[in-house]
């Protein structure tokens, strides 16, 4: 996803008890719609149930947004714990996760690899410092409303650097070329785009889902993304001649593409994790 062309978003956050408490408790949830160059903002601290009905009213009056967020989609911290707490408030579930919505933590570690910024203290923390943004915060809580705020404030500000191409990362090792961070992660589309080079073919099928497969094992394709959506992707974005095909072939010769895959690979010395 191109963060850039994303105009009808909402950037979300919200604070809890610390996760090796027996209870969730849900201090405050904040989120910034971004509407017509407009920041609008909705803010609940106080009252836990109220907080929740508030926000479970603001995600329905917002389902055509996507929603902008920092690693919620873990089941002790994000939507599924939201959801959870407000079915042990109210016995009544409701679905707190958007239909739409982007983790722009795991978008970053696609985008520029997992080591973009240090882990040690926390990469909000480090990407604040790093940006000289604030919002950097020392307690494992968040709970004062001004300090809940400008933690929300510090994710909206990275993302919308990095959809100005603006956001500093501390990167030790070449940045590589990545237009599609959706579908690749780190020096994988350079690779992709060399050995498909390499491959004198009208018609590409049997080259390409030998690629895809080993693109994946390597960990340099989305494993979120199913072999259909990358077929598509494929077809509609990079303009490869894939035949009549609907779908990658699963009988190729793996001994005919393999020698070119890890000649070309030891251009890269660094694998991710």
């Amino acid at each position: 996803m191109d963060l850039a062309k994303k105009l009808n978003i909402v950037v979300t956050h919200y604070g809890c008890s610390d996760f090796n408490k027996t209870d969730n408790t849900i201090f405050w949830i904040g989120a910034i719609a971004f509407v017509d160059d407009e920041k609008v903002y909705f803010f609940e601290n106080g009252n836990e149930l109220e907080i929740l009905e508030k926000y479970k009213l603001f995600i329905q009056n917002h389902k055509s947004s996507t929603f902008i967020h920092w690693s919620m989609n873990a089941p002790a911290f994000g939507f599924l714990a939201i959801q959870k707490r407000y079915k042990e408030l109210t016995n009544i579930d409701f679905t707190f996760k958007p239909e739409f919505n982007l983790d722009l933590s795991e978008f970053l570690k696609r985008k520029y690899g997992i080591n973009y910024i240090s882990r040690k203290d926390g990469r909000l923390n480090n990407l604040a410092k790093l940006n000289g943004f604030s919002g950097f915060k020392n307690s494992i809580e968040v709970k004062d409303s001004f300090e809940a705020s400008q933690r929300l404030e510090l994710i909206f500000s990275i993302y919308q650097a990095d959809s100005q191409d603006k956001l500093k990362v501390d990167i030790k090792e070449k940045h590589y070329e990545n237009p599609h961070p959706d579908f690749f992660n780190s020096y994988g589309f350079e690779l992709f785009k060399s050995f498909n080079e390499s491959i004198q073919a009208d018609i590409k099928l049997a080259s390409i889902s030998f690629l895809v497969d080993q693109l994946k094992r390597d960990s340099l394709m989305n494993p979120d993304k199913s072999l259909i959506d990358i077929f598509n992707f494929i077809v509609e974005k990079l303009d490869l001649n894939l035949g009549a095909a609907t779908k990658f072939k699963s009988n190729y010769s793996s001994s005919k593409y393999l020698p070119v895959y890890k000649e070309i690979k030891k251009r890269y010395s660094i694998v991710p994790k």
